[in-house]
């Protein structure tokens, strides 16, 4: 804790029973109204030790520090003993209101209270009521992050407020890695609903399922296919400009 200032207003004075000030006398500190023993530990505004307090030739009693953490003191000039309060509460108030500092430790508390109700590595068990979400998040509206990873500066995989799940790893990992240990090979692991549901699925037994076509720029590989090309309709490819290579297959029609 801090110093706290006392003395130094014009309602600190050294004065007799009568109001009658006593200019140029030497004053003693107390701790309380009945300590026998003054206060030796006493600096002046400028953290100069001081030997004891001397009222101005005013009769005023000058600024000086009390002991560490002191709110309030007694002095006494030979005329009994009158009680003094620390005169910079309101400097101390306003600093405690503007400062970003944990003056109290509350929030040190409460974050030591946190972190030990939910770990930030290990297991953290969760209980549930039947129906209701863990976390209820009221998503404002466009795409900002809800939910972000980051590692050196990079943001990887995010869960964005429009609903989206980004996947991004930060290194060459697979993105999405589902285990299908309970599914059976009939269960789709990755069902897609569009304007009908299920749209497109695949299924734990590798099949790709679509009720559109597949429509690909690029040639299909397969066991049972290789590199063979699939020509269809009336006229021979070979009178179309292609030339046919091992393995292709010309399907006609309509001719």
């Amino acid at each position: 804790m801090a110093r706290n200032y006392f003395g130094g207003t014009s309602a600190d004075v050294a004065e007799d029973e009568a109001g009658s000030r006593l200019p140029n006398l030497p004053g003693r500190v107390y701790l309380t109204a009945t300590d026998p023993d003054p206060v030796k530990d006493v600096l002046g505004p400028n953290d100069e030790p001081l030997d004891g307090l001397l009222a101005d030739e005013r009769g005023m009693i000058p600024q000086f520090q009390g002991p560490d953490g002191t709110e309030q003191l007694w002095v006494d000039f030979g005329k009994g003993r009158t009680m003094l309060t620390a005169n910079n509460v309101g400097v101390r108030f306003r600093s405690h209101l503007l400062s970003n500092a944990d003056p109290h430790g509350d929030r040190a508390y409460s974050r030591e209270l946190l972190e030990q109700a939910v770990l930030k590595t290990g297991r953290n068990d969760c209980r549930t009521i039947p129906s209701d979400a863990l976390f209820n998040v009221d998503a404002p509206a466009g795409t900002n992050d809800v939910i972000r990873m980051s590692r050196d500066a990079k943001t990887g995989t995010n869960l964005k407020s429009s609903g989206a799940l980004y996947l991004d790893p930060f290194t060459d990992n697979t993105a999405l890695v589902i285990n299908s240990a309970n599914v059976t090979d009939t269960k789709p692991l990755i069902t897609v609903n569009g304007s009908t549901p299920s749209t497109f699925r695949v299924m734990k037994n590798g099949d790709i399922r679509t009720n559109g076509a597949l429509i690909t720029n690029s040639p299909v590989q397969a066991p049972n296919v290789g590199d063979a090309r699939v020509f269809s309709g009336p006229a021979d490819p070979a009178t179309q400009g292609i030339t046919l290579k091992p393995g292709d297959v010309w399907v006609t029609y309509g001719g």
